[in-house]
């Protein structure tokens, strides 16, 4: 398969495709006559497994070690870590967002409780 057939089946851009396999993501064949890359079935599912694995928020690190691990036996369990260690990072993350948001809601109050529009309290208190 070519790089353009490839590219339509995985709604993603050939530069993109060329980029993952720079990374050592994908391992295309090569054709001995021209050296033009040939994509197999394989890199077609590793292609979509990318995607739908940064749809989750996983890195491309993390996808390439995940993917030297997967015809491993140990895969499925090297997964289940991965997901742990992920899901406790978006843990922090919305800790950290729920902190922020209350920021934001004092100095949203501040605002509305301030009878004198032009001398903003939430900017002096800011700083």
């Amino acid at each position: 398969m070519t790089i353009k057939e490839v590219a339509i089946k995985t709604n993603l851009n050939p530069q993109t495709i060329r980029y993952y396999e720079k990374l050592g993501l994908i391992y295309p064949l090569r054709n001995q006559e021209n050296l033009y890359r040939i994509y197999t079935e394989d890199d077609i599912y590793k292609l979509k497994l990318i995607k739908k694995l940064q749809t989750l928020h996983f890195t491309l690190k993390e996808i390439k070690d995940f993917f030297k691990l997967m015809d491993n036996q140990n895969s499925c369990q090297y997964f289940e870590n991965l997901l742990s260690i992920h899901i406790n990072k978006i843990n922090k993350q919305i800790e950290e967002l729920k902190k922020l948001k209350q920021q934001l809601n004092h100095y949203l109050t501040l605002c509305k409780k301030n009878p004198e529009k032009h001398h903003c309290i939430s900017l002096k208190e800011l700083i």
